[in-house]
């Protein structure tokens, strides 16, 4: 499907204005400068005279696996942001892909009597076209979202056809619950048993779209480690993506990526799909689950999605496979497949697969370490694998089948797999064929609610709704490309000073296990490139974090990711004596100023010294979020419990706001400047849907509440995206909003009563170094903090901390052995 440009996009004039000066010195770094001050702009500056010599210039080791990574990594992948970026741009711009239906501007604009010759026809506010403008973002937002649905399944062919299941150069297969029962070297050798892949690339480079998908994988790292453990190809894991060829296929002028006719040649022979998304077909071939016999249906992409009638009020989120409302009705047996019957039809194919194969659920191959699990001691079985344990046996499973046979109960679903194993966690008699106690441990209970976890809201074959995990990135795509670290003369100080500045935060991270540490954006870039190297990470993680895979949360309750940004903050100025988020913006000033204390000024601490070095005469740091090293709120997700919390968490800002400018006017400063910011898109509110930019921001193209965790002073938290608030759940996206998780027993996305309440039940925590729930607090249905249903608190396994919600023996809510 050719690509119809009739919209002009932002991806025309492919760079904004980024050039801007610094120093290199080595000790200290050089601060970031102040880049922009008008927030993200499309116009287009001529480059600098030696910018693409300066990328010319760029030598990446292929062989390289040892410590962090290094300048020049960081600097390709900022190329390959750059090329993302302009993927995007193009797709949202493209009229007619999809089907998805504009809205017609209206026939005749309303007049405004003129004051003045040179005044516009329209009103100051520039409230003329906003409603449509706010229609054709959806429309954008809607088409980005049905590409990277095909983006998904494009990967995931790949991944199962053509990548070579090889560990240690041999087909050793899946891993097997029988390995991880006995098997007394996997839990320290597994991370070492891939070989990197010879010869594989470039030639077998996939397209742009497909990169974007791995790359976003690679980004969940324990759930990619795991999922190539259970597809028996630890030597893809291994490789990671290929720097030096991905450097080699990318244009240092106009960053297209460009692999040449024979990888083109290569990936239609290997995988019988176009090197184009837009030229596979726009159907989705699928078989029903329903039948008895094969019955193969061919359903639309996307069918009666955006405004079909052209003037409606409502965006239709459609009906289509990729579509927020996916309904297709079999015509041999009647019944209507919808994603809630795809993800429990995933669930049982994996039954399946454990009882032939052997191949354990997803979610219970890793433990809260990040590691297979070690050999039992006495006969005592692995908690992390007791829900495949106990699904394998009869009693268990033969129930499952039996309540999700489609067949018999067309309507069954994950909700229906809650219910079998709420009651079959109740039964004794069940629990004990597997567990050596009649009762399941805590930690035995979070191996349920993270298998569960796998499956709500994900018909894939893979851990994570890999869609969801691609639009989650957008919002650090676009603060890249805003900030434009790779257009600066500077750019390899730059990436010298973030990988600094990324060892002291992994340092912080090691040293405090239990707590959530939440990086600044540059520190961000850092550990992403770090994670698309899986075994480097995984040694450098081995090596500093006392045997700890640190999990990358893709999913934090935006309260949590505030409250645990302020923590990393106070924590890193006073181990190191450098301010953290080098940015002056109300945000950044109010957090400082929670943590800074009269003692801390009257002896002049080093944190107290920290902030106040941003305020010195000779200092240059960006006020604008947007243009300088801000908080990293890409995964950063709203829950049923995040309006009471955030509310809290905003109050504490307000307080912390106040004294910073009440201290800087004390300073003879200026002091900083907090605009309203708006949630206005969870009152729907039309006329506010900018997400809080003021109307002289709205006009310059600034989206204020994109740089923070949540919007302030609104009804409702924000979650930070970068293309205005989106993504919207509104514009239909199969498995729900990317921006939205809920928690508690009984809820989508949650679990059984007895099993550990909070986040991850819905696919966005990760074990801590002491057992605990995750990254984004234990929110249950006893609130925030609190289990579900009968809860998990406390014992030695750690866990969530019964009701109230502190952490238990093991303590505490740390994302992932401290990272978020």
């Amino acid at each position: 499907m050719p690509l119809l440009k009739t919209e002009k996009s932002p991806r025309d004039s492919f760079v904004s204005s980024h050039s801007r000066s610094g120093s290199s010195a080595a000790v200290p770094p050089p601060a970031y400068g102040e880049q922009q001050t008008d927030g993200p702009s499309n116009e287009a500056p001529a480059l600098p005279s030696d910018f693409t010599s300066r990328l010319q210039s760029l030598n990446i080791d292929p062989l390289r696996r040892q410590g962090v990574p290094a300048p020049d990594e960081c600097i390709v992948h900022l190329k390959l942001l750059e090329a993302f970026y302009n993927l995007r741009q193009d797709v949202e711009t493209s009229e007619g892909i999809f089907d998805i239906a504009t809205p017609t501007p209206p026939t005749e604009a309303p007049k405004y009597e003129k004051t003045a010759p040179d005044q516009e026809n329209e009103p100051e506010d520039g409230t003329v076209d906003e409603e449509l403008k706010y229609k054709i973002k959806q429309v954008r937002e809607k088409r980005w979202a049905v590409y990277v649905s095909r983006a998904v399944e494009r990967y995931e062919q790949w991944f199962l056809e053509h990548i070579p299941k090889l560990t240690g150069g041999k087909m050793e297969g899946p891993i097997t619950g029988t390995r991880l029962l006995e098997d007394p070297t996997l839990h320290e050798t597994a991370g070492f048993l891939g070989e990197r892949l010879r010869n594989f690339f470039p030639e077998n480079l996939p397209p742009l779209d497909v990169l974007m998908v791995w790359h976003a994988h690679t980004l969940n790292p324990r759930i990619f480690f795991e999922d190539c453990l259970r597809h028996g190809c630890l030597d893809f894991w291994a490789t990671g993506l290929p720097w030096a060829d991905i450097n080699t296929c990318i244009d240092n002028t106009t960053f297209d990526y460009d692999v040449g006719e024979p990888v083109k040649a290569m990936w239609r022979h290997n995988t019988q799909l176009s090197w184009d998304n837009l030229d596979d077909p726009s159907d989705k071939e699928i078989r029903c689950p329903f039948c008895t016999q094969a019955t193969f249906l061919s359903i639309p992409w996307s069918r009666g999605a955006g405004f079909p009638h052209g003037h409606d009020v409502e965006f239709a989120p459609g009906n289509g496979y990729s579509d927020g409302e996916f309904a297709q009705t079999c015509p041999s047996c009647q019944s209507t497949i919808t994603p809630d019957t795809l993800e429990v039809w995933q669930f049982r194919q994996d039954i399946a697969r454990l009882l032939r194969e052997d191949v354990p659920l997803g979610g219970t191959v890793l433990d809260y370490q990040g590691r297979p699990p070690p050999r039992p001691k006495r006969n005592f079985n692995p908690p992390t694998f007791f829900a495949s344990g106990w699904i394998k046996q009869p009693a268990c499973h033969i129930k499952l089948l039996e309540a999700t046979d489609l067949k018999s109960d067309p309507g069954a679903n994950m909700n229906t797999v809650r219910i079998v194993l709420q009651d079959a966690l109740a039964t004794r008699t069940i629990t004990s064929s597997w567990s050596s106690v009649c009762r399941p441990t805590p930690r035995e209970r979070v191996s349920v609610r993270r298998m569960m976890s796998r499956y709500w809201k994900n018909h894939s074959i893979f851990g994570i709704d890999l869609v969801g995990a691609v639009v989650r990135q957008g919002t650090f795509i676009e603060k890249m490309h805003n900030i434009g670290w790779l257009f600066s003369p500077t750019v390899y100080s730059t990436a010298e000073r973030l990988l600094r500045k990324y060892k002291n935060f992994f340092r912080i991270m090691a040293e405090y296990p239990k707590k959530m540490a939440v990086p600044t954006l540059d520190v961000d870039l850092a550990w992403h490139t770090h994670q698309t190297l899986p075994s480097n990470y995984y040694n450098f993680c081995q090596t500093n974090c006392n045997g700890v895979f640190i999990d990358h949360d893709d999913k934090v309750e935006e309260a949590k990711l505030d409250e645990s940004f302020e923590w990393t903050s106070k924590t890193y100025q006073r181990l190191f004596g450098e301010p953290y988020s080098e940015c002056t913006c109300w945000y950044c000033e109010a957090i400082r100023e929670s943590h800074t204390t009269p003692l801390s000024r009257l002896f002049r601490t080093t944190n107290h010294s920290a902030s106040a070095s941003l305020h010195e005469a000779d200092a240059d740091h960006p006020s604008d979020p947007h243009s300088g090293p801000h908080i990293s709120s890409h995964n950063s997700v709203r829950t049923n419990n995040s309006y009471a919390w955030s509310a809290s968490r905003r109050s504490h800002l307000e307080k912390a706001f106040a004294a910073a400018v009440r201290r800087a006017k004390k300073e003879g400063r200026e002091p900083p400047v907090r605009e309203e910011y708006y949630a206005a898109h969870a009152a729907k509110d039309p006329t506010a849907r900018d997400l809080g930019s003021s109307g002289d921001d709205k006009k310059k193209g600034k989206d204020n509440g994109s740089a923070y965790p949540y919007a302030y002073g609104a009804c409702a938290p924000f979650v930070g995206y970068g293309y205005g608030m989106y993504p919207l759940g509104g514009v239909g996206y199969v498995g729900g909003d990317p921006g939205y998780a809920e928690t508690g027993s009984g809820m989508t996305g949650g679990c059984c009563q007895g099993t550990c309440g909070g986040m991850i039940g819905a696919g966005g925590a990760c074990a801590g170094v002491g057992g605990s729930c995750g990254g984004a607090a234990c929110g249950g249905v006893g609130g925030a903090g609190a289990c579900g249903g009968g809860g998990c608190g406390g014992g030695a396994g750690g866990g969530c901390g019964g009701g109230g919600g502190g952490g238990g023996g093991g303590g505490g809510c740390g994302g992932g052995g401290g990272g978020c």
